[in-house]
């Protein structure tokens, strides 16, 4: 549940913006693994930091 409220907000119906982590391998395992999932479901932006291209793409997304 608490990865759900991570992405979705304590309501359920207040998706963030995107998501920044960083995960072993850029590999989304355990917990992380299954935020980014959901995020993916909700066609929120994730960005996994330990994937050297993810900084490019994140800096795309702000505006950098």
């Amino acid at each position: 549940m608490r990865n759900m409220c991570q992405i979705l907000g304590h309501d359920l119906k207040s998706p963030v913006d995107m998501v920044i982590c960083w995960t072993p391998n850029a590999a989304g395992g355990g917990g992380t693994g299954q935020a980014i999932r959901l995020a993916k479901s909700h066609n929120i932006p994730v960005f996994d930091l330990a994937d050297r291209d993810e900084w490019t793409n994140l800096n795309k997304f702000l505006g950098l």
